[in-house]
Parts: structure tokens; sequence; C-alpha cells
């Protein structure tokens, strides 16, 4: 929930809003009161793409090639009898990628006016389709923190809720290589029922020697949050792949969980008119490119007031290293550094990278414009790193940024 990047929506289902369209001009009338139309029944399903440290979330139902580009967000309708000039408005503060059948722009969001016939929707050319779908993008603050460390025999899975809201369902999974194959992949992962908020678990499991999983926990959990067998289905046909198995080559971790209807309803607010009686929507989140063996910066703390000599540059440099348990029990990595600074620059952003043995520590040199001081400036800065296993060489690399 801290990253700021963009999340993409794929595949999202359609959100209503409760306005009246006037099918001849294709506009929509937002002065029409809301209905309820006893017995009609609305479901909808979306599965939320995002990078891990990423703000960016597709919302999307189906797979292409290449996960990034994925369509069809998918909503049903079900009843005795047909519906005529059906209003559909989603709201979403986030950019359209495609809708189909095509839609109307609207404040705020996109709109439809269809006919329900035989539970199939009619769009106004007469064209039937199964269901109504767009494609967006919108930004969404990442709910999780995770990691995988594998060490040849056994595989720690590592799972925090940092949302305000509970989590259900969860998969994580981790795949890699068999050694000496280049096409088997093994295939390892847990499931668990709920993390609330706050939450945090570790579970440690043996590494899996074959490929297989088991889907039907997954189907029943969709039926029991209101899709029919068949939509249940459905999106396990699109995703199931992907989501265990999405290549032949290197390891990959990856992690699936439901979010509450109320949460689904805030990102994409739906509204129809004349309103359902009942309405369904469920939304899984798919995290992709979860760090495996990586460290991860938990903190990056600026201390103003450091004891190091401003003017004095041998100071300056790694002051302390030590192990420490966080607040969570966890074992970590405590590096505290004095670092030079010219007085016109200040100290943004920290990351952690592992490359050959070296655990290099960046921190970002910002420069205001062109000023420039004749002085030495020390700081203090902290950092925090989890997912440690074993001693490495420490070094610090200063990053630097205009702005």
């Amino acid at each position: 929930m801290k990253s700021d990047k963009k999340i993409m929506l794929y595949g999202l289902t359609t959100a209503i809003i409760v306005l009246a369209a006037t099918v001849m001009s294709g506009c929509i009338d937002s002065e029409k009161q809301p209905l309820i139309l006893h017995g009609f029944e609305v479901h909808e399903w979306g599965v939320f793409c995002q990078e891990y440290n990423s703000n960016i979330v597709n919302v999307v139902t189906e797979p292409l090639t290449e996960p990034a580009f994925v369509k069809k967000p998918v909503i049903y309708f079900h009843y005795d009898e047909n519906i005529t000039d059906l209003v559909v408005k989603v709201d979403f503060n986030g950019d359209i990628v495609v809708t189909i059948p095509d839609a109307i722009n609207t404040s705020g969001g996109i709109g439809w006016t269809i006919d329900v016939v035989n539970n199939s929707v009619v769009a106004p050319d007469g064209t039937v389709y199964e269901y109504l779908f767009y494609e967006c993008q919108i930004n969404v603050t990442q709910a999780v923190v995770a990691y995988i460390i594998d060490d040849g025999t056994n595989v720690t899975f590592y799972v925090e809720n940092i949302a305000d809201y509970t989590i259900s369902d969860i998969y994580f999974i981790y795949g890699c290589p068999k050694y000496g194959s280049m096409f088997q992949t093994l295939i390892t992962y847990i499931h668990i029922d709920s993390l609330e908020s706050g939450e945090q678990t570790s579970i440690t499991v043996p590494l899996n020697n074959d490929s297989s999983y088991d889907i039907s926990e997954i189907l029943l959990s969709l039926m029991g949050q209101g899709l029919t067998e068949k939509e249940a289905q459905d999106l396990v046909d699109y995703w199931e792949r992907i989501w265990f198995y999405p290549t032949n080559f290197g390891s990959y971790a990856q992690m699936i969980y439901a979010i509450p209807q109320e949460i689904y309803d805030e990102l994409l607010p739906i509204n129809i008119a004349p309103m359902p009686e009942i309405m369904k929507r469920v939304g899984l989140f798919f995290i992709t490119d979860i760090p495996i063996n990586q460290p991860i910066l938990a903190k990056f703390i600026i201390d103003e007031n450091c004891t190091a000599d401003p003017w004095d540059e041998s100071e300056l440099g790694i002051k302390e290293v030590r192990w420490i348990n966080d607040t969570k029990g966890r074992d970590t990595l405590f590096v505290s550094a004095n670092v030079d600074i010219n007085c016109a620059f200040d100290i943004g952003n920290g990351n952690v990278k592992l490359e050959n043995d070296t655990l290099k520590l960046e921190y970002e040199v910002i420069q205001y414009g062109n000023l420039v001081a004749d002085c030495i400036c020390a700081k203090e800065i902290n950092y925090f790193i989890s997912n440690l296993g074993r001693e490495y060489e420490i070094e610090l690399v200063p990053i630097y940024v205009q702005r």
C-alpha cells in the first residue's frame, strides 16, 4: 500500500449506475429514478493484474499471450423475462482501453443502453453478446508484502496484509525449473483462508517434485461468492494456466486473492437501471513478480541529527551492521551509514539490490536546480532489510536525481 505506481485493471465486469438512456440518440439521461426489478440478478467477475511493488492494476478476464494485455471484463444477466432499455454505467478514475459493445462516454465513466433477451446482451445495432465487458487502467495501492525463500529442499512463503480490509482465498504459487530439464516446472503452492488487516504469516513446506495442483478449491470459492458453476468455470478456464504455469523457463512467484465486494464497488462503482434485486461482484487480485530469494527493504530512515562531524570525512561510510527482530518477529538486517551530501542536495528514496554477492544499498541524492555549496554535510541513513539468508559484502550507492 506504500507504492505510488499505477495499477492496471483488466477485464473487470461493468460497473453500473442508475441512469436512464435514450436509445435513439445514444445519450444517457440521469433524471430517471431507480427501480428494483425483483428476480433480476447481475453477476460480475474481474481479475486485477498487478505487478509486485506497483500500483498499476489490470482488471481482466482472459489472459492473452502477454499478460499485460487482457480482454473481457464480464457481466452476466439473469432474469426470467426479457428486459428493454437496460441502462448500465461504470464510474472510475482511470483510462478506458476498450468496451464491447461500444459504450457511451459519461461524466466520470462509461455507459450502455442495451436489451437483455434470454439472458444475453443485445446492443442497439442488434448484435448479441453473452455478456458486457470493458478494459481500463486505474490506480490501486498494493495490498500485500510478500516474498519466497527456496533453500533447495523447502520453500518458505511470507505474506503480510497491509490493506485496511481482509483478503481471502489466498493462493501463493512458486514455480521453478526441474533440475536437468528445460521443459518441466515444479509447482509448490499454499492456500490461506484469509488474512485480516495487518496480519502476516510465514509458512514453510517441502519443495514439490512435480507440476500437480488442485483447482477445485478455487472453483468452490468462486461459487461460494455467488457465481454460477458455469461462470466460475469460465473464469478458471481463462486464468488457470497463467496462474499456475505461466512459463516453462525460469522461476516465478505469484499470488491470487479475493477482495470484499465493497472494495470492488469502491474501485469500480456499479449501478443499473432498473436495479437488480441481487448483485454479486467477485474481484480477484493477481500479483506477479513477487521476490524470490531477494532482499527486501522494509524501512529506509533518515536521521537528521546524526553524530558524524560534518567536516570530518573519515566518519562517512558504514557505521553499524547488526541483525534485529522487527515488530513482526522477522529477522532483519539493520545497517546504519553516514553519507556525505553537498549542502545544496537532499536524500530521497532508498533501495536494495543484490549483485554478485554484494548487497548494494542505494539512496537518492537529490539536487534542486543548479544550487551549489562549498561544504560537506553528513547525514545518517538507516536500512532495515528482510529476506536475507547469508552474509554479503555491503556497498553504499548514491543515485543522483535532478529536480
